[in-house]
């Protein structure tokens, strides 16, 4: 009951709002690859689940929460560069075939992420619940880490990509590494 109720609610409340406030009047080239993020599962009860839309020129528009401001910018080249290798790659097909899923994180009230990529005159859904996404790590650490710059972009925490999760340590307690 809990998964359809929660299906529902994103239907019918989440991804409306989501799609009518992080959609500019900007146009979008029709050849460019746009990827859009979403949260749902437990933050979807006080409507505190975040969004966004990538395009592949690094700007995003990013919703910290339905209803919230839309904040604007770009992400760095370096994380862009990797994004969109792992795009141009054949493992975006592969990440986005369905597969079943007997536990997800939404089930229980945490955080499930969905992106949509449309590359071309391609479309894939990729899914932490319900796509074989969820066992590809280093994609799924790609993205959150897009997600990290996107909820604080004026950080200057290294990229897991050059410095991994000790890097990020290190920044956040600069002491325990002197």
């Amino acid at each position: 009951m809990g998964i359809i109720s929660g299906a529902f609610l994103y239907v019918s409340v989440f991804a409306p709002a989501y799609e009518s406030d992080i959609e500019g009047s900007e146009s979008i080239d029709s050849e460019a690859v746009v990827i859009s993020g979403s949260m749902y599962g437990g933050c979807m009860e006080m409507d505190m689940c975040a969004s966004f839309k990538l395009i592949d020129d690094r700007s995003y528009s990013y919703l910290e929460y339905a209803g919230g401001e839309v904040e604007k910018g770009k992400i760095p080249a370096e994380l862009s560069d990797s994004l969109f290798e792992y795009i141009d790659s054949n493992a975006l097909f592969n990440d986005s075939k369905m597969a079943t899923s007997d536990s997800c994180d939404s089930f229980v009230d945490g955080i499930d992420y969905r992106y949509e990529v449309a590359n071309d005159d391609e479309e894939y859904t990729l899914d932490t619940c319900g796509t074989v996404f969820v066992s590809n790590r280093a994609a799924q650490n790609l993205l959150l880490e897009v997600w990290a710059f996107m909820e604080n972009p004026t950080t200057t925490y290294p990229t897991f990509i050059e410095e991994g999760i000790s890097g990020v340590i290190k920044d956040l307690i600069p002491n325990v590494h002197e």
